[in-house]
């Protein structure tokens, strides 16, 4: 059998892997890239299209996430209207309501900007902490899925049943609902999802477990369908 090579062929897949590569650790720079880079290595296209007046688009809550903390000048394509204007830290808060419908994907899309975070910020804490135990391992499981489509050259080790590390010193940790684990906690990220099922006590000591570095904002973000009125996420909202 003749052996035939074809090294123009080879080099140009080795290009183009390294070129891949290079892109994957490259912080998007717009909103669009944002977008085409959640698709291309999440295999997600996030909705960018209002459909009511008033609401807000899956894409409007996930750029403004990954930008809360950048200094961007005025004008740039693609700030938030939030942060257009104005430098990003200088704003009141950083924190945020996710008020949607049930099924709408909102744990899914809180588990990328829980990636985006860990991956393209240094040193940023993340805390997940969920109505439920089934909610908060719900987030945890979209993130270690999200780790398998090629990011774990990124890890500081496995990812663990409720927790994983970063190498850039980022980490997750899924914490329960109790006061107990959640003073204590001093992080940069607390996200707590399904709001409405919390404990008031448990919700009334999460109030003060996020603070800021000199390069992150401290953001807690609530997420929740309002299951009925007057409860915690008619409160929050």
């Amino acid at each position: 059998m003749t052996q035939v090579t074809l090294p123009e062929a080879s080099n140009d897949v080795t290009r183009a892997a390294r070129l891949y590569s290079e892109l994957r650790g490259t912080p998007p720079g717009t909103r669009r890239d944002l977008r085409n880079y959640v698709k291309v290595f999440l295999g997600m296209d996030v909705p960018d299209k209002r459909i009511c007046p008033g609401h807000h688009s899956p894409m409007d809550y996930l750029w403004d996430r990954f930008t809360v903390d950048i200094r961007r000048a005025p004008g740039v394509e693609g700030v938030p209207p939030s942060n257009r204007g104005q430098d990003a830290r200088d704003t009141t808060t950083s924190d945020i309501i996710v008020w949607a419908n049930r099924a709408g994907g909102k744990t899914e899309l809180a588990a990328v900007a829980t990636l985006l975070d860990c991956i393209f910020k240094s040193n940023c804490q993340v805390r997940i902490l969920g109505g439920s135990g089934d909610q908060a391992g719900r987030m945890y499981e979209y993130l270690t899925g999200f780790l398998r489509h090629g990011f774990e050259p990124y890890m500081a080790g496995p990812a663990l049943k409720a927790k994983c590390h970063f190498r850039n010193g980022s980490g997750v940790e899924v914490l329960t609902q109790s006061a107990t684990s959640v003073r204590g906690q001093h992080v940069q990220r607390l996200r707590c999802d399904e709001l409405e099922l919390f404990d008031e006590n448990v919700f009334a000591a999460a109030k003060f477990t996020t603070q800021s570095t000199a390069d992150i904002n401290a953001a807690m973000e609530l997420i929740s369908t309002m299951h009925r009125p007057y409860g915690l996420m008619h409160k929050a909202v």
